[in-house]
């Protein structure tokens, strides 16, 4: 009886730690860190609105979850792309530091164009125009007055463009002051 009881017992642990939170044999998912940075939302929404005006998209659509630095541009490196000036050198390892995982994006946007974040991995439906953007956290000095932000843009093809691009905060926001863009 009490053997059969141990037994009972090791089947009923076995189970229930099979399920619970992945358990031993469950295949958890990794959450991804969020995003959070309120002032890098505000530099990103600044440069998504610039770039939506000239694409004259009405929608904004991001993936879901920042590049990495393995994905930006095909390999384009910040360094490669322009000369960066000594006052954004803190700024640029701050970015490189951040853009070494993906994160996850919240719905933290200030764009006066309306936007969504695609959660999954999906082409934009027929029908339906513009593209989707992806974007990197943002890499800041110490102050947060100089910023560097990746976006890149992709509307099927050989349509879309990327830029770094090099921002200083001044009294009325964040403006971009230089960097380096591309069109496919």
């Amino acid at each position: 009886m009490n053997e059969k009881r141990t037994t009972l017992t090791l089947i009923l642990a076995f189970i229930f730690l099979s399920v619970s939170a992945g358990g031993i044999c469950g295949s958890r998912k990794n959450k991804l860190e969020a995003y959070a940075d309120s002032e890098g939302y505000a530099v990103l929404s600044r440069l998504l609105d610039s770039d939506a005006k000239g694409w004259k998209n009405t929608v904004i659509r991001l993936d879901g979850l920042t590049v990495s630095r393995t994905e930006m541009a095909h390999g384009e490196s910040l360094r490669a792309c322009t000369e960066l000036p000594v006052e954004f050198q803190a700024a640029a390892k701050d970015f490189e530091d951040k853009t070494q995982q993906r994160l996850a994006l919240r719905k933290m946007f200030t764009t006066k164009v309306h936007y969504s974040v695609l959660r999954e991995k999906k082409a934009v439906p027929d029908g339906i125009s513009g593209g989707v953007y992806h974007v990197s956290p943002v890499g800041f000095d110490q102050d947060k007055t100089h910023g560097i932000a990746f976006i890149d843009y992709v509307c099927g093809g050989l349509c879309g463009a990327g830029s770094f691009n090099l921002m200083v905060k001044d009294a009325s926001g964040w403006e971009y002051v230089g960097g380096c863009s591309w069109q496919y």
